[in-house]
């Protein structure tokens, strides 16, 4: 096959929030480990292989993990949650 390489299109994700990637270790709390946890619109156009740029002109980072769709208990709330880590080049 010959087809040219094309390369990804950046587009926006709007609604989203950026929180500082943290976890819960017993006896210490909530410790912040390096990298962003994003909390974006349900749905959102995201897969494992993007790389992430958080404002314009600014760092680019990987998803870590696939992304998820979330939906709360009372099915209220919905939203498409990933992370975040730095691009390792």
């Amino acid at each position: 096959d010959t087809s040219p390489v094309v390369a990804p299109t950046e587009h926006d994700i709007e609604g989203c929030a950026v929180l500082p990637r943290s976890s819960f270790e017993e006896g210490k709390g909530w410790v912040i480990v390096e990298g962003r946890q994003v909390i974006a619109p349900y749905g959102a156009d995201i897969d494992a292989q993007d790389e992430v740029r958080l404002e314009p002109g600014g760092y680019l980072w990987e998803v870590d993990g696939e992304p998820g769709d979330y939906e709360d208990k009372k099915a209220r709330g919905k939203a498409t949650m990933f992370y975040l880590k730095r691009r390792s080049s």
